[in-house]
């Protein structure tokens, strides 16, 4: 278990799994409601999660074309340091396009049928 590395308030702990070349972070919320820690995280292509019975993935659309924007919690806030350039530089480098306007990458239709997987 590592001490939390994410600007979060909602994280209590992170436990990191590692195998070989692949990554899980398992983040502990002390919140009631275990989402928390998901819509407050630095941008929308990290909004996915797995329960027991679905995987989730909050812009669907977006992730799957590698796109998403700055969580505007972290700017309105001024919750922004070196290491949030830094994490947001580790997905423009595995080929993310982030944007801080999320109206550049168009609409984002919730519930439409069509973005279901």
């Amino acid at each position: 278990m590592r001490q939390n590395q994410y600007d979060n308030s909602s994280i209590a702990k992170i436990f990191k799994l590692e195998k070989g070349e692949k990554k899980v972070d398992i983040m502990v919320t002390h919140w009631s409601c275990a989402l928390a820690p998901i819509i407050q995280f630095h941008t929308m292509c990290v909004m996915n999660y797995i329960t027991a019975r679905s995987l989730v993935c909050l812009y669907p659309c977006w992730t799957t074309m590698h796109e998403g924007f700055v969580n505007p919690h972290l700017y309105v806030n001024g919750n922004t340091n070196l290491g949030t350039v830094d994490t947001l530089m580790k997905y423009v480098r595995r080929g993310f396009k982030i944007s801080v306007d999320p109206w550049k990458l168009g609409d984002h239709e919730c519930g439409d049928e069509e973005n279901r997987w």
